[in-house]
Formats: C-alpha cells, sequence, structure tokens
C-alpha cells in the first residue's frame, strides 16, 4: 500500500454545456438541471462524515465556458434556461462561489487543468490517488442506465478502488468488492470505509472488475468471434444473427437440405425419445452470437403443429470452431465425439438433470457433428449473484460423483483417465515454462513446482469418478421455472475419469477465495451432499487438504497450457490463483 496515495479524486465537468449549462427539455418545457455540479452538491456534507480526504478536479472558469466575462455574461442569460423557468435544484451561484462553498465544506478543489492537461498527468493523477469518488449526471439516475464512466474504468484499470452513484441495477456490475455503488450520504460513507478497511484487497478487486468485464481483448473477442466465425456457421449461413423461420410445407423450405437434415433429424429424435412418432413442421433458427468454441445455433421447432419446443444446437465439426478457439483447439474431432457420448451414454441414461438430448447426427464423412440439446436458457451460474445456487452447483456436482464412481466400464471406457503420468506431465510442463518466465512470475512458479513434487504421490489415493473436468460457474446455466433441477450442467467435451473433488476446486476458484466464508460453505456442502451420497465417513480436515493439493495442480495446469502473459489475459489470473493458492495452503509436511 502505497502512503503517499491519500486522496479518493475524480476528475468532472462542473457546470457543461461550454458554460451555459445542460438541461434535459423538449424545447418548451425545462425538466430538470443535467451537470454534475447538480449531483456532487446534493452529497455537499460527505466530507464532514468521513475522515478520508475527498479531492475534486474540475473545469471551472475559464476551463468550461473560455473567458470569466462570456461565463458573466451567460449568467445575464439565465445560463440557458428559458425566462420563467428554473429547474436549479440548487440555484447557480457561478464557479468562484461554488467552489468557495464545497471548500468550505471539508472538500479539496484542484483545476482539471493542473491534472489532465496531457494523457500522461492524467494517468499519473489516477494512478497517485486512492480511489475515485464521483457522482454522475442527474439523467443516469433518471435513466437508471447502469452508467459506468470510462474514467472510472481508468482507476480500476489502476488497481483503485471506486465509489460511484448508483445509475440503475446491472447483471454484472458488482458492488461491494472493488466497486461500491451509493444512493445515500450514509452508503458513501459506508463505503470508504469498507475500503479503508482492507485496502489491498479492495485494489486487487478493482483490478479484477476491469480485466473481469472491461477488458477490450474480451470485449473484442466476442466481437470477431461473432464476425470471423460466419463461415463456420452451419450451411454457411450468412445472415447474420437474424432469425429465419423456415416452414417444411411451404415456399421457404425451397433446396434447403441443411434445414431438411436438421428437421428430419430432429423427428427421428425425439419420436424415439417420445415413443410415438412426431412430426416437425416449422423450425426458427438463430444464430447464437456468444459461443466461445464451437459455432450454435437456438431452434424454435414446431412439433405437430401445435408444440414449440427450444432446442440449442452445436455443431462440433472441428472446422466450426469461432476463430479465437482454433488458435487454442486441435483440429481433431475427439473432444466433440466425447461430448457426444456423454449425453448418451451417460447423461441422458442416467438423468442427472442436464439439458436433455433430444438428437444427434454424426456423419463425419459429410462433415456432419450435430448435437440437439434441451435449450437451458442464457443466465449462466457465474453471472448470478444468488449464493443459493451456488450452493446447489456444490451439492449437485457431489450426488453426480457420488452416482457416476459406480458406471460400469463398459458405460465409462470411452473417456480418458487422469494417471500419474498426467500428473509429472503437469511438473513437465512448469519446468519448461520456468525457461521463458518473467522476473515476476519464475520466483512463484519456483516455489509452487517445489510443493507440488512434494504432493506428486498423494494424488493416485484420491476418490475418482466421471467428472466434468472444467467445472466453472460458466459452464453451469440455471433453469427458469425449473424448481426439480434449477441447474443445467454444460460443455461436457472437458469429461475424465478424475478425482472427484477436482470439480469442487474449479467452482470455488476465483471470486471466492477473496470469500473464505463463502467458500467454505460451498466446500461443506459439497462434503455433507458427498458423504450422504456415498455412505462413506470422511474427515473434514483431510478433505480440506485434499482441496489444496487439487488447487495447486489445477492452477499449475492452467498455467502450463497457457502460453504466457502477452498472450491471453488468462495467465494473469491462474498466477493470481496460484499466489492464492500458495498462501492459503502452507505445506504440511507432517501429513
Amino acid at each position: 500500500e502505497d502512503k503517499s496515495c491519500q486522496a479518493f479524486t475524480t476528475v468532472s465537468s462542473w457546470y457543461g454545456g461550454q458554460g451555459r449549462g445542460e438541461f434535459v427539455t423538449d424545447g418548451k418545457q425545462v425538466f430538470y438541471e443535467n451537470n454534475k455540479r447538480a449531483s456532487f452538491l446534493d452529497f455537499a456534507q460527505l466530507p464532514r462524515m468521513t475522515n478520508q480526504v475527498l479531492e475534486l478536479a474540475l473545469c471551472l472558469d475559464e476551463g468550461d465556458a473560455g473567458k470569466t466575462g462570456q461565463r458573466a455574461e451567460q449568467s445575464k442569460l439565465g445560463f440557458g434556461v428559458p425566462p420563467g423557468r428554473s429547474p436549479h435544484k440548487h440555484p447557480y451561484l457561478g464557479d468562484p462561489a461554488e467552489r468557495t462553498v464545497l471548500e468550505r465544506y471539508g472538500w479539496k478543489i484542484r483545476h482539471t487543468a493542473e491534472v489532465a492537461a496531457t494523457p500522461e498527468y492524467y494517468q499519473s493523477y489516477i494512478q497517485s490517488s486512492r480511489g475515485e469518488f464521483s457522482c454522475a449526471k442527474p439523467s443516469c439516475m433518471e435513466f437508471q442506465n447502469a452508467w459506468v464512466s470510462d474514467r472510472t474504468l481508468c482507476y480500476l484499470s489502476s488497481g483503485k478502488p471506486v465509489v460511484v452513484q448508483n445509475t440503475g441495477p446491472s447483471a454484472f456490475l458488482p458492488s461491494g468488492r472493488g466497486m461500491f455503488r451509493f444512493d445515500t450520504l450514509e452508503e458513501a460513507v459506508d463505503a470508504l470505509e469498507a475500503i479503508n478497511a482492507d485496502y489491498r484487497r479492495h485494489c486487487r478487486a478493482a483490478r479484477e472488475i476491469a480485466e473481469t468485464y472491461f477488458d477490450s481483448k474480451q470485449v473484442a473477442e466476442k466481437i470477431l468471434n461473432s464476425a470471423l466465425s460466419r463461415e463456420a456457421r452451419p450451411a454457411h449461413r450468412q445472415d447474420g444473427a437474424a432469425r429465419t423461420e423456415i416452414r417444411l410445407s411451404g415456399p421457404s423450405f425451397g433446396n434447403d437440405e441443411t434445414t431438411r437434415l436438421m428437421a428430419k433429424t430432429l423427428e427421428e429424435g425425439v419420436t424415439r425419445l417420445r415413443g410415438r412418432s412426431v412430426r416437425v413442421g416449422a423450425l426458427i433458427r438463430e444464430f447464437f452470437e456468444d459461443s466461445s468454441s464451437f459455432a450454435a445455433e437456438r431452434l424454435r421447432v414446431l412439433l405437430d403443429e401445435h408444440e414449440w419446443l427450444r432446442v440449442f444446437l452445436k455443431d462440433l465439426n472441428p472446422q466450426a470452431q469461432v476463430e479465437t478457439a482454433r488458435v487454442m483447439r486441435s483440429p481433431d474431432p475427439g473432444s466433440g465425439r466425447r461430448e457426444m457420448q456423454m449425453y448418451r451414454q451417460i447423461l441422458s441414461r442416467e438423468r442427472f438433470g442436464t439439458p436433455e438430448l433430444y438428437a444427434f447426427r454424426w456423419e463425419p464423412e459429410r462433415g456432419i457433428y450435430w448435437l440437439f440439446l434441451e435449450d437451458a436458457g442464457s443466465l449462466w451460474l457465474n453471472s448470478t449473484g444468488d449464493f443459493d445456487l451456488w450452493l446447489a452447483a456444490a451439492r449437485w456436482a457431489a450426488r453426480f460423483h457420488a452416482a457416476a464412481r459406480l458406471l460400469p466400464e463398459s458405460q465409462t471406457r470411452f473417456l480418458p483417465r487422469f494417471d500419474d503420468a498426467r500428473y509429472r506431465q503437469c511438473a513437465g510442463s512448469i519446468r519448461e515454462k520456468l525457461r521463458d518466465a518473467g522476473a515476476e512470475d519464475r520466483l512463484l512458479l519456483e516455489h509452487a513446482l517445489e510443493r507440488y513434487e512434494t504432493v506428486l504421490g498423494r494424488f493416485s489415493e484420491l476418490p475418482v469418478s466421471v467428472i466434468h473436468g472444467e467445472y466453472f460457474g460458466k459452464n453451469v446455466l440455471v433453469r427458469e421455472g425449473s424448481p426439480d433441477h434449477p441447474l443445467a450442467v454444460v460443455d461436457w467435451d472437458s469429461a475424465v475419469i478424475g478425482p472427484c473433488y477436482l470439480d469442487l476446486v474449479s467452482l470455488t476458484a476465483g471470486k471466492w477465495g477473496a470469500r473464505p466464508e463463502q467458500k467454505e460453505a460451498l466446500q461443506r456442502a459439497y462434503f455433507d451432499e458427498y458423504r450422504t451420497g456415498t455412505g462413506q465417513s470422511l474427515d473434514w480436515q483431510s478433505f480440506r487438504q485434499d482441496l489444496g493439493d487439487l488447487e495447486l495442480y489445477q492452477a499449475l495446469s492452467w498455467l502450463g497450457w497457457w502460453p504466457n502473459r502477452h498472450f491471453s489475459r488468462h495467465f494473469g489470473r491462474w498466477m493470481k490463483e496460484l499466489e492464492r493458492v500458495m498462501q492459503e495452503c502452507p505445506h504440511d509436511e507432517h501429513r
């Protein structure tokens, strides 16, 4: 923690509109003032309620309006407000007077020209701040648009926590770790106190927010996946993401052999599933833009002219991988075949609550590798803050492992198996990584490898089962309106026979490392459910130590897979995870 970083700061306009002010109006009636000053003045008393130093770098006087005389002349004209109307919540006194008001309340005031005259000055100012405190324009609260400033992203990217005005609910913006969004003075005070009580943790969290939600590489990746995978779409469709409805008995059907074959495959599959003849009357096809692996489509299928079935089509052809996946995945169809076999031989047969397999068509000679699954929705577990759902995911994994460990070899022989060679290969990958590792990573990797080699012999003693292999929140969907099966685990191309607890380690990786009580609750939920499902007597402390060993394996395994920090942001994330693992799981030589 840099003791020289004392103030929470921001850089802001004050009375905008090039000195005329900003107002929301329909041209006749002025509804409200939309200057930043209107929001900041609502919180003018904040410095008197906290010991935290607060500094505003504001565009005042000539910074907004040009010459001071010009500002004075504009004041005479009513600041751009139509005669006879006064939308001001806080009547405008002029910049010099309002600066004096702020300073009397305890704000430190600087001019933007001092701190943001050049990009270098701006960067230095943000990075020498303790964090950001800022308000938003009133329109953002009025519209509830969940707006976040690009300036706030600069603070987050610099590892500086932010306390910003709440601009509306968001499906992904966090509040309470690295970023605090306030509505009231009291909430702002509490946020500043919370950050200062655990400053280093909130600094790390701030950077994680920037990397997770605003990293240009990640955002561009989604855009490029969509744009560059057009040739990989089923039947080389070039119609973008627009929905295409095709009536199989109408003129739109034409000579579309791909759609005809899809309909035939679904008719055969659903007929087998239901034990009666089923006819497909229409298909609505929509390209799925958010895939990070294979091209996919969302289908709505009209059955027997009265029932609509929601279907998710995965095209597992290696040539149908999105552009970014092709960089890291081999053109071998093996992983796709493994996912298809998982649904055919294990998941659908055993009714684990995974998406239902409606149909499949596997004809490599024709380049057809289709999997038709239940469309379980669009809400991913890692996008929800509902901790009860995370607990349910831990319990689901325990039940799955308890049942799948008993499956006969005839049902699971297609799956790869963890063995001693696999664990040693992980160590070998890290040794190679050390040759080119930067100084910032080498020391940690060396210590981790040293510890890993002392626990290699323990892995063969762990209980094994069929496991997902990448049981992260991004591979678990939350079903809507299905209390019996609220979760749907997807993307089984990574399935293996391996240590049961590895799936739990994946589920609790990342953000749960900074929330030890919740992480332990997830571990306890799995522990209790697995013990009940297997009837085994397990020791809690030994279980936790096994998890620690597997956390070390998982972090090193992913670091061995990603080339380096320059290739992907994921390398840096797993280095952070490795650092946490090494801190939390000191080596137990007496075990």
